[in-house]
């Protein structure tokens, strides 16, 4: 049996099954047991809802905000991390006042690039018939000059796929105005 290779790892296999047969074992289930409940009391796994308070890492800011211990956040706010991190980048009031001042009176850059192709179009409602534009390539979506055109024509239809499914209409018992998708 020593001769033969396969015997050793198998005797290493079966040693190793063995030693974790006492994880079944009554005993050593209720002392683990014990040991959970006692550091759930003590709170040491309750990571979920685990807080703690940190100071904000930037310089002139003390706030205290919350977090669970696992998150990296150091500073209160998205303003905070800005101010902090980038110091050579941000304008002084003072320069951004020189800037608009600078500015005013002349012409964006974009202006005229893009033009925006625009449609005419006849309203679907049949009440409204009125004309109005819309964007060239939302043409094929675009049916209504507003949406109260659009829920006078739409709105006593079933237009979702799932109520088209079901048996829809009116019901004379109840209302003579209202329409329901199904008979429930």
């Amino acid at each position: 049996m020593g001769s033969n290779p396969s015997s050793g790892s198998f005797i290493l296999w079966y040693n190793y099954i063995m030693a974790h047969n006492s994880y079944h074992k009554k005993e050593y289930q209720e002392l683990q047991s014990k040991i959970m409940k006692e550091n759930w009391r003590k709170g040491l796994f309750d990571f979920v809802r685990k807080r703690e308070n940190r100071k904000c890492k930037r310089e002139g800011c003390n706030n205290i905000f919350e977090v669970t211990p696992s998150d990296p956040k150091v500073y209160c706010s998205k303003h905070c991390s800005v101010a902090a991190n980038n110091i050579g980048r941000l304008h002084s009031t003072k320069t951004k006042l020189k800037i608009a001042k600078a500015l005013i009176g002349t012409v964006s850059p974009y202006k005229g690039i893009i033009k925006v192709p625009r449609v005419e179009l006849i309203c679907a409602n049949p009440k409204c018939k009125k004309l109005f534009t819309a964007v060239e390539w939302g043409k094929r979506k675009r049916k209504y000059c507003s949406n109260q055109c659009t829920m006078a024509v739409v709105g006593g239809k079933p237009t979702s796929p799932k109520a088209s499914r079901g048996k829809a209409g009116i019901r004379k018992d109840v209302s003579n105005k209202i329409y329901f998708y199904s008979r429930w």
